[in-house]
């Protein structure tokens, strides 16, 4: 659930989700291995989008707003439009194959379908929603390495971690 309200003076109703999730964790080999697996499926309402008041001027028609409106009013909410359905899934895995050290990764897809966008949204990229910041795809790596007491508690630990996604839209 997300509030409704109004900013700059465009009102907005409030976004809420229903959604299932299911998963499954196992701990193999000793307890060497850890994998968690998880699916959901989630239906948005009335989603919610951040934009910046710029890229929508017609928004703002003068009068009633001051001319020049859309260039301060910073970030506005844009009702999407008709539902927004997200589905994919989550995998993690971490391992400790020896004493001391730890590695791990994760995978993760999401397929999200807009429907019904609101036009405001598909007149700036002529008749194309595009949003941004939402990549299909997500990964990471990481090791990590810790001895064991040097002196006293003190230890020594080296970490390193990768991440990764598909492409996406930055604006």
């Amino acid at each position: 659930f997300v509030s409704g309200g109004s900013v700059s003076g465009l009102d907005f109703e409030p976004e809420t989700a229903t959604s299932w999730e299911a998963g499954i964790k196992a701990e193999l080999l000793d307890n060497k291995l850890r994998t968690n697996l998880s699916l959901f499926h989630v239906t948005y309402k009335n989603f919610q989008t951040a934009q910046s008041g710029t890229n929508f001027p017609s928004l703002f028609p003068t009068p009633p707003f001051p001319a020049g409106f859309s260039r301060v009013v910073g970030t506005v909410i844009v009702p999407q439009g008709g539902p927004v359905k997200a589905q994919g899934f989550e995998f993690e895995a971490t391992a400790a194959p020896t004493r001391g050290l730890t590695i791990g990764g994760s995978l993760s897809y999401t397929d999200t379908k807009f429907e019904a966008v609101n036009p405001v949204l598909t007149f700036v990229n002529r008749g194309d929603y595009q949003p941004s910041l939402r990549s299909k795809w997500t990964g990471g790596l990481w090791g990590q390495y810790e001895t064991g007491p040097l002196f006293g508690d003190a230890t020594f630990m080296l970490r390193m971690d990768g991440l990764w996604h598909s492409l996406f839209w930055a604006t």
